[in-house]
């Protein structure tokens, strides 16, 4: 089975909006290394999915992005994981590409890679277009909101509202999130706890 992970606010600190343009400026969430070795362990297939507009606004190059993925691998394999690929979508909104999320095509193209089935995964991550990008695939996508980077957002409802659907779970972080996949046994927020 696959686990979709949002990068910027779900694994990885983000500041202010700000991109992550170097390795030196990446910091791992606390146990986001740990979490996601632990997801492996388990036998599941775990990918990053992000949207990085900053490589068609010149801010960085596509091959930039590779130290700062490795950085994150290097920090998950010294937590007792392996490696996991990133899919990237590199453009921007006004671009309307099929790959940039909430649209799905990052997370169809990546089952394909691994062959795992589309419509039977997890999607963890702290904004409102990574829930929606898993639930247009297939409803059947069990979607999870972290509390982390952007996860407590007024937005999200909003969004959440306006395209009618909503994610199966609300959790604290990826910690929590990873033992939601594995156990079941977290106690999830009420939806109504924004």
């Amino acid at each position: 089975m696959i686990v979709w992970c949002d990068r910027d606010g779900t694994l990885i600190e983000q500041e202010d909006m700000k991109y992550v343009l170097t390795p030196d400026d990446l910091f791992m969430l606390p146990g986001a290394a740990e979490s996601i070795a632990m997801l492996q362990r388990a036998g599941l297939t775990v990918c990053v999915v992000t949207n990085q507009g900053g490589i068609n606004e010149g801010f960085m190059s596509a091959c930039d992005y590779k130290p700062i993925h490795d950085k994150m691998v290097k920090a998950v394999m010294e937590a007792g994981g392996k490696e996991f690929s990133s899919f990237i979508c590199p453009h921007r909104k006004e671009d309307h590409c099929d790959c940039r999320k909430p649209r799905s095509g990052l997370l169809h193209y990546s089952a394909g890679v691994f062959r795992e089935d589309p419509l039977h995964g997890w999607m963890i991550g702290d904004f409102w277009s990574d829930i929606i990008a898993a639930k247009n695939i297939s409803l059947d996508i069990k979607a999870i909101l972290v509390q982390t980077g952007r996860g407590k957002d007024a937005e999200n409802e909003t969004w959440f509202r306006r395209y009618g659907v909503y994610p199966d779970y609300i959790v604290e972080d990826i910690q929590a999130a990873a033992v939601k996949i594995l156990y079941g046994d977290y106690a999830e927020k009420p939806l109504t706890q924004w």
